[in-house]
């Protein structure tokens, strides 16, 4: 699968893409873990859900400035949290696959 830059993500709304940058913010919630991943084009949320097991093994050891590729679909986020500040904030990336490629040291 290409590699898709964030600032084109929402050209991909409905398909699984790959996608590749570092970790600029890692949040826990519950059974869910949200990432802001960030690349040379911008920034976009991405949400592991609890039946993405191999991802959610992965996301416990990731932290900021990891370099991770993921493979996820892309969707709107739901209405209520819809941010207007840009046109990845609309977007969401459910992971499906997450990969460390390297970590900071």
């Amino acid at each position: 699968m290409e590699r898709v830059l964030i600032q084109d993500t929402p050209k991909h709304i409905g398909e699984i893409v790959k996608l590749s940058g570092w970790i600029e913010v890692r949040r826990d919630h519950g059974k869910l873990v949200f990432l802001v991943l960030r690349d040379r084009s911008g920034t976009v949320q991405a949400i592991i859900l609890p039946d993405a097991i191999e991802a959610l093994e992965a996301a416990k050891e990731v932290r900021q400035q990891f370099v991770v590729s993921v493979e996820g679909l892309i969707k709107e986020r739901p209405g209520k949290v819809k941010d207007s500040a840009g046109p990845t904030d609309m977007l969401e990336v459910e992971i499906k696959s997450l990969t460390i490629l390297s970590r900071p040291t």
